[in-house]
């Protein structure tokens, strides 16, 4: 299992609960999602929570995505829905589910299926 995180910081947190919890199949990469540093179709699933928002350009991401999942491969998202909240992040940076949708269907992915679990938030799985 790989955990990916841009921040060195959390990182180190993820690292510290790993070591308390005895977990021995958690490798940590320090990276930015747009470029992660693994090999073209080295893993069978990837989950994304509250961080393709953050990505610009979003394609670029949805590539990297497509480069390391293998042949059937699946991907779950969770993202904040385009809709104005108190909580999470600024309307304006967030990707609505219905866009999303469209730019995975237009990347080549398969099997895309939103679910709403709460009224602002999404998450959308599919297939390489």
């Amino acid at each position: 299992m790989y955990a990916l995180d841009i921040e060195r910081k959390m990182l180190e947190v993820l690292q510290q609960r790993v070591t308390a919890n005895g977990l021995k199949n958690v490798e940590c990469i320090e990276g930015p999602i747009e470029q992660v540093p693994m090999k073209d179709e080295s893993v069978d699933h990837i989950i994304a929570s509250m961080v393709l928002h953050e990505i610009n350009p979003l394609a670029k991401g949805l590539e990297e995505i497509k480069r390391l999942l293998k042949p059937g491969g699946k991907c779950l998202c969770m993202e904040w829905e385009k809709v104005k909240t108190e909580q999470g992040p600024p309307l304006h940076h967030r990707i609505s589910s219905d866009f999303l949708k469209k730019k995975l269907e237009q990347k080549g992915f398969k099997n895309v299926n939103v679910s709403f679990p709460a009224e602002a938030v999404y998450t959308i799985v599919f297939e390489k």
